[in-house]
């Protein structure tokens, strides 16, 4: 989304990130400067390597309206194989992505992972708030939702809706605690609602990213 509202031959800078053991301090380094122009076939890419000077140019085709995505790959200077599901074929993903953070008046951009709710598709989701409670009964809360706890309205159609904040990251732990009052509800491509709630992030060995979540159609 860095550079979705892109104008022909504007050039933008790709950057790697450097990983390290604590996440809220990403190291990015240059990769490629890119553009991108309209052509009637499609959308031409060209892009140069930082360890380059030779200019390299792949022409991406129209898509379709069941196929809405084209995926580039600079390894293969061209189209990657794999490509993602038409837009009727899920709801949300879990997925690392960039955003914004904010703290206080400060807004930091950092590699998040969490959920994106698919919104090329008609899928909406709206966060509930259960209020203050002891942690121990934010289950029984969470059991005793229903599709009467939440308006029509207050659902929103923003693929960052549920976004990575059912999380917090301890810098005394260095790792990350899933926060108990974290439900949601979703509304899918064919109108069924749903209530979901993220419970784990990690493996039983203690590995990061193994995400576990409930939900129930309601």
């Amino acid at each position: 989304m860095a550079f979705y509202n892109w104008n022909d031959d504007e050039v933008y800078v790709i950057g790697i990130k450097e990983l390290n053991n604590d996440p809220t301090a990403p190291s990015i380094s240059p990769f490629v400067k890119v553009s991108f122009e309209k052509r009637a076939d499609g959308i031409a890419v060209k892009w140069i390597k930082s360890d380059e000077s030779t200019v390299n140019e792949f022409t991406l085709k129209s898509t379709s309206e069941s196929q809405p995505y084209s995926w580039f790959s600079f390894a293969t200077k061209g189209e990657a194989t794999v490509q993602p599901p038409s837009p009727d074929e899920y709801d949300f993903i879990i997925t690392t992505y960039t955003g914004k953070v904010p703290d206080g008046e400060v807004t930091y951009v950092f590699e998040l992972r969490g959920s994106l709710t698919n919104r090329d598709g008609s899928v909406s989701s709206h966060r509930y708030n259960p209020g203050n409670a002891e942690d121990d009964k934010f289950n029984d809360i969470f059991n005793n939702l229903t599709i009467n706890d939440v308006e029509i309205v207050k659902y929103k159609h923003e693929a960052d809706a549920i976004g990575y904040d059912w999380k917090s990251f301890s810098r005394a732990t260095m790792s990350y605690k899933v926060d108990k009052s974290n439900m949601y509800f979703i509304r899918d491509n064919n109108g069924n609602h749903y209530k979901l709630r993220f419970t784990n992030y990690y493996s039983t060995n203690g590995g990061k990213g193994y995400i576990l979540f409930t939900y129930v159609l309601l």
